[in-house]
């Protein structure tokens, strides 16, 4: 058996079961000689002292109890609201093309005076069909142009959602700004309205397309319109507003045998006011989409491109031209200021 150690004074009432080192602390009932008794407490002494250096006379194992602290603490994160993550500003990084790797083709017929778009292939993506936004060479505002297509790249790097917006999957340098490379859509809404007037009855399909080449898509006309609400919803959470919302900024993809609608012009808000006031100068007004508001004073605001919107729907829903009864344009203007607004297409269904 091992032998154990009678103390050689008393320790405090409770201390020596909480001792770290109190399997060394002698303990009693055990009988020993006297030389080997002293000899053992005064080993056991010495290395007590070493432990309790620097330690006052209030205990023996005061400086223990000192550095026994307990673990630290931590608080308990209850949900997803408590934690913060570091987050890079920008929600979409734009990669840089060379001019010399697209080979562009002749713009595509539009009626915007400053803007054009041009279909060409990306040859450093195995030939990826892609449209490129330009200045128009003889636009009178081309640096002006050039300004709002980069503030147009700086939106969409800025966005959280962009699931109603056409993304550029790239930029060109040109005037030492950056102008945006699209990805081809499969057709323009106005070219897909144009071709498949009687594919909609408003929401139920209603005939094929009779042109193979076009994709043989079916797919209610809400979801148009509601890809529409969903980008101008987007751009207005970003700051930005529409410029020119018609069916020809609306570019439309494939997506599931569905029909995707995207927004396509637009830009920061400064930018599209000075657009505003450059059309207003030059006379290029299509005042038939414009809101009473950005007619009478030039105002436009987040409710102007609603009003816009809406004109834009009853566009697609009644295929007619907006204010068609009005053939003179300052006839129209008068009627919109005066508070007239398209009547209801007489065979939109309910449901619409």
């Amino acid at each position: 058996m091992c032998p154990y150690f009678r103390t050689h004074r008393a320790t405090p009432e409770g201390e020596q079961n909480r001792h770290p080192m109190r399997h060394l602390v002698p303990q009693a009932n055990e009988g020993l000689s006297a030389d080997n008794d002293a000899n053992q407490v005064d080993a056991i002494d010495n290395l007590k002292d070493d432990v309790t250096m620097g330690s006052s006379s209030s205990g023996a194992y005061e400086t223990i109890d000192q550095v026994d602290e307990p673990p630290p603490t931590y608080d308990t994160i209850r949900t997803s609201d408590h934690i913060r993550l570091d987050i890079d500003p920008y929600a979409t990084m734009l990669r840089p093309i060379q001019i010399s790797q697209v080979h562009l083709g002749r713009p595509m017929q539009s009626s915007d005076s400053m803007i054009c778009l041009l279909k060409g292939t990306y040859t450093g993506d195995k030939g990826r069909k892609v449209l490129v936004m330009l200045p128009k060479k003889d636009s009178t505002h081309r640096d002006f142009a050039a300004k709002y297509l980069e503030a147009q790249i700086d939106v969409v790097e800025k966005m959280r959602n962009t699931s109603g917006i056409e993304v550029p999957f790239g930029f060109i340098i040109t005037q030492g700004l950056r102008q945006p490379v699209f990805e081809q859509p499969a057709l323009l809404l106005s070219d897909h309205l144009r071709r498949e007037t009687t594919l909609y009855e408003n929401v139920i399909p209603k005939s094929k397309p009779n042109n193979k080449s076009i994709p043989t898509v079916y797919t209610g006309l809400q979801t148009i319109l509601s890809g529409i609400a969903v980008g101008l919803s987007q751009l207005h959470e970003a700051g930005a507003l529409v410029y020119g919302l018609d069916t020809s900024s609306v570019f439309v993809h494939t997506e599931n045998e569905r029909l995707i609608a995207k927004l396509s012009s637009f830009s920061e808000s400064s930018f599209v006011r000075q657009r505003d006031r450059l059309a207003f100068k030059e006379g290029e007004r299509d005042v038939r989409r414009l809101a009473p508001e950005t007619i009478d004073s030039l105002k436009h605001t987040s409710k102007s491109d609603v009003w816009v919107m809406a004109i834009l729907f009853w566009e697609i829903i009644s295929g007619k031209q907006p204010y068609y009864n009005y053939y003179d344009i300052n006839e129209a203007e008068v009627a919109i200021l005066e508070g007239h607004v398209p009547e209801k297409p007489s065979d939109c269904q309910p449901k619409m």
